[in-house]
């Protein structure tokens, strides 16, 4: 059996097209945990509703505390086998655990992902993920191969995990990398991974989704949660935490220009504290020679953080 955990927070719009691809899905031994976050619009009444119409959908309503923190709460009651989540505002392909169950029982897997496509409010395709079909049996390759990043994503969803590998894992308490945090102690565990190139999730591209947010304060929980993961690889996999202090030097980034470019208070201090740690883990990251668009600009940031603004507003201004 599966568990689906899908965090709810004023998703009323969207909220049924997600539960309906749910419980349309070809496999039929699941649970459905619906954990509603304080939700102040009908989503309360959704859920509720859905709950009378199908025994297998369970909801929890509780006081807002976050994605991350309601997650945990549907991993505490989870009777599967393996675990799914699924955010509210997106949708899943009819035969996606059908497919991904299939998988991980032929060759249990601790952890099979899929591919997934972004599409827009009105379901045209924006881009979709170029993963290839992979099967990897030692605990090391699964984490160099989710380091590397080329084949494995951040994200919670498009995934089912083991249960048994779970034990002790959790969402971390950010608004922001809460995905990242738990993938990192997820795949330390995981020894088995299978990875299937089909596009069967659905993100939904809206004007609430992280990428398209203006800076904030949270935003410095991606390098809160960057130093935790950075530490949790260095404990197990030293060789592999320069990955780490990348994600955390392109973080500590963005929040040096945020702040710099920002009306906060005590700006000048927080762009110091944020450029001292970009320097501080560019020097870990390992980059010498750049070798994708990624690590160049982060060698170009180091060397003047000015040359860096202007050419991403030159690039910006080529895009549109």
């Amino acid at each position: 059996m599966i568990s689906i955990i899908v965090p709810i927070y004023n998703a009323e719009t969207c909220l049924k097209s997600c539960l309906d691809s749910i419980l349309s899905q070809t496999y039929n031994d699941f649970e459905l945990i619906l954990i509603n976050d304080g939700s102040k619009d009908k989503s309360a009444e959704i859920c509720d509703y859905y709950a009378a119409l199908d025994k297998r959908v369970v909801v929890i309503h509780k006081k807002n505390a976050g994605a991350g923190a309601a997650r945990n709460d549907g991993l505490k009651i989870a009777q599967g086998d393996y675990i799914g989540f699924v955010d509210s505002d997106d949708y899943i392909d009819t035969n996606m655990y059908a497919t991904l169950y299939k998988v991980a029982m032929e060759y249990n897997a601790d952890i099979v992902q899929c591919g997934y496509e972004k599409v827009s409010q009105d379901g045209k395709k924006i881009s979709q993920s170029h993963y290839e079909d992979k099967i990897l049996s030692k605990n090391r390759e699964c984490f160099e191969e989710y380091c590397k990043g080329y084949n494995i994503d951040n994200y919670s969803p498009c995934k089912i995990f083991k249960k048994i590998i779970l034990d002790n894992v959790y969402f971390g308490d950010f608004h922001y990398s809460e995905d990242a945090y738990f993938i990192v102690q997820a795949f330390l565990r995981c020894n088995k991974l299978v990875v299937v190139k089909n596009c069967f999730y659905k993100y939904v591209q809206t004007e609430n989704s992280v990428c398209r947010r203006p800076f904030n304060l949270f935003y410095q929980d991606t390098v809160r949660a960057g130093e935790k993961m950075y530490e949790m690889c260095y404990r197990v996999y030293p060789e592999y935490s320069f990955y780490f202090a990348r994600y955390i030097a392109m973080w500590a980034r963005t929040c040096y220009i945020g702040f710099k470019n920002g009306n906060f208070v005590d700006k000048d201090s927080l762009c110091i504290e944020y450029w001292t740690l970009f320097v501080e883990y560019f020097k870990k990251s390992k980059i010498i020679l750049p070798s994708n668009l990624k690590e160049l600009l982060l060698v170009l940031f180091r060397i003047s953080p000015n040359l860096y603004q202007q050419l991403q507003i030159v690039i910006k201004k080529i895009i549109l």
